[in-house]
């Protein structure tokens, strides 16, 4: 569910503020205006999915979620009306994926996003505070607290946008947007990411050789309908995000809001454990039961989605662009990150973001031809997005045979196929046999079981995280454990697994 409350406050302040300064004052012209912030909409979205992957539309939660292990998340909003800059690392070096698309088009991050946003961990986040009401004299108006709870395996996402809007060819309601998103995986890690829409005009050099004129609606929907606007998205995942009753973090955010410049916000961030005392733990709880109704939702709309670029007339039409558009270098990335993002080809989209120029062409090409070969299997029968994902693992494991791989896309093998993405032999195998990407991950997965036996602890202990981290990992196993106690850990998991199967046997 998307919910966004309108900001009447800064209005009605702003008025108490006129007729409080009046009567004080007696109408001193000396007295300093009321703060006030830019119109804006608040939201909050929650899902089955990660940060980067968005909602997915196969996995159900269980209805019986306990509220008490749900997280607790709070965001307290802030506006000021001067924003300084603090003695802080700059958001860049902090992160561990950022990445800007201005329309179609991937461009360096700017240095507004990449230097001007800050984030105070928790150690330094309350004398940043102190700091920012000392220089800003009082200047800032409260604006919103946001709420949220984290599942296992569920995404919340707090909202601010502009109430503008302006229609976009690719966006009927195109928004000056920020989010901030917090995932939580299978165990207690949290992943937090910042993302930036706004509109901006296309620069001269993604422009000077093919006019806006004189490209085609087709190859390039993101163009603006109107002043050659463009939807500009900047986003960044964070190495140190909050944890769990860690205290609260800071992140201050420069306004992206037309008019606004030199202003900006402030949001106090804080993870707790599930509130034990009673009228805590039943709004926790309520908020929990909502936000189960929100996953249904969400997965309803993935679904449709879903069903949309299963239609055999879009699929042949899409793939036949998206093989038109990967031939030209300058509409590759572009290509590619869009399709990656709405076919669900998780590797794929993170070779797209971080693969250099030429590697990305080689990449493309990659694609294009397994696409054509039918004798790979890279047909629309896959669909689009197990053609993407299937030459994304192929690019990666013959840079990893010919030993040219990157450390980078090294470590996207070992993030998508744990210890099997070490062996593209193996990764090969599973590619050869597989006809979607859910019987390759079938595949990974047995691989990866297998090497829960390796003699090498470095080997398990990879095999083991993955598997973890897919919700696959045998109960009661640990990777350094002994021998015959990790054997039997595994003996204990291949029977559950099997009664498991032939119980679906039977009642089929």
């Amino acid at each position: 569910m998307r919910r966004f409350w309108v900001l009447e406050a800064a209005c009605a302040v702003s008025f108490v503020c006129v007729l409080v300064t009046g009567c004080r004052s007696g109408g001193d012209a000396a007295e300093p205006p009321p703060v006030v912030a830019p119109a804006l909409e608040y939201g909050a979205r929650h899902f089955v999915g990660g940060v980067p992957s968005g909602p997915s539309q196969l996995t159900v939660l269980q209805e019986d979620v306990d509220p008490a292990q749900a997280f607790a998340l709070r965001g307290e909003l802030t506006y000021y009306e001067r924003l300084p800059q603090f003695d802080l690392p700059p958001l860049g070096t902090q992160a561990r994926l950022i990445g800007t698309m201005r329309g179609e088009s991937a461009i360096l991050p700017s240095p507004i996003f990449t230097t001007r946003v800050q984030y105070a961990t928790v150690d330094v986040a309350p004398t940043i505070l102190e700091q920012l009401d000392a220089q800003t004299n009082g200047r800032h108006l409260p604006l919103h607290e946001f709420e949220g709870a984290l599942i296992q395996g569920t995404s919340t996402v707090f909202a601010v946008r502009s109430v503008e809007e302006l229609e976009l060819a690719i966006d009927a309601k195109a928004q000056r947007r920020m989010s901030l998103s917090f995932s939580r995986g299978l165990g207690d890690a949290i992943d937090f990411g910042v993302l930036i829409d706004q509109l901006a005009n296309p620069t001269e050099d993604l422009v000077s050789d093919h006019p806006t004129e004189q490209i085609s609606a087709d190859l390039d929907p993101y163009l603006v309908a109107r002043e050659s606007r463009v939807l500009q998205r900047e986003y960044l995942l964070l190495k140190t995000p909050p944890t769990v009753d860690g205290g609260p973090i800071l992140i201050l955010i420069p306004s992206p809001f037309p008019g606004d410049e030199g202003a900006g916000f402030a949001m106090q961030i804080d993870v707790r454990s599930a509130p034990t005392e009673e009228q805590g733990a039943a709004a926790h709880a309520e908020l929990v039961s909502t936000m189960l109704a929100d996953f249904v939702r969400e997965r309803e709309l993935a679904q449709e989605a879903a069903r949309r670029l299963e239609n055999t007339e879009l699929e042949e039409r899409r793939i036949a662009a998206a093989l038109r558009n990967l031939r030209l270098d300058r509409l590759q990335r572009k290509t590619l990150v869009f399709l990656t993002t709405t076919t669900g080809a998780p590797l794929a989209e993170d070779l797209a973001l971080i693969v250099s120029d030429e590697n990305l062409k080689l990449y493309a090409e990659t694609v294009v031809t397994a696409a054509e070969n039918s004798e790979t299997g890279m047909t629309s029968e896959g669909g689009l997005g197990w053609i993407l994902e299937r030459g994304a693992f192929k690019f990666l494991t013959t840079a990893l045979s010919e030993e040219q791989i990157s450390s980078s896309h090294f470590g996207l093998l070992l993030k998508h196929a744990g210890e099997a993405g070490q062996f593209p032999v193996l990764i090969e195998d599973a590619l050869a046999v597989s006809k979607n990407r859910a019987q390759f991950m079938q595949r990974i997965t047995e691989e990866n079981r297998i090497f829960l036996e390796d003699q090498q602890v470095a080997a398990r202990v990879r095999a083991f995280d993955w598997l973890e981290a897919q919700g696959a990992a045998p109960e009661g196993y640990d990777p350094l454990d002994e021998a015959d106690a990790r054997r039997e850990a595994l003996a204990k998991d291949r029977r559950k697994r099997e009664a498991a199967k032939a119980e679906k046997k039977a009642k089929s």
